[in-house]
């Protein structure tokens, strides 16, 4: 009898494992062609201090240009060894911060 319970409880846990994505997925609307970032595409972007110590995540961006969202520039200070991340400014124009040097877009963002 332990053997039919053990049976009957191990098909009723692959039938609801099977059926999960499907009842949980039902809800889920398609993401129309003119809404923000995809989600399903972001990644954390994370602060850490001297590449030893991890900081936390400070933001979710994209690796590639989506709408609604800009590029995030690095921008490198040769003197303190700093790196300054910018969007550019609502006219368009590339960010640019006293002794430091603008770098390529690492990521795209929010604007705001």
């Amino acid at each position: 009898m332990t053997n039919f319970i053990l049976a009957l409880a191990s098909l009723s846990l692959s039938l609801y494992i099977a059926f999960l994505p499907t009842v949980m997925a039902s809800h889920i609307l398609a993401r129309a062609d003119d809404t923000c970032g995809d989600p399903a595409t972001a990644q954390p972007f994370q602060e850490w201090y001297q590449s030893s110590a991890f900081q936390g995540t400070i933001a979710l961006v994209w690796p590639t240009q989506e709408p609604e969202i800009v590029p995030l520039y690095y921008l490198h200070d040769l003197t303190t060894e700093d790196f300054i991340f910018l969007t550019p400014d609502s006219n368009g124009n590339l960010p640019t911060f006293p002794g430091a040097t603008l770098g390529n877009p690492v990521f795209f963002v929010y604007p705001t």
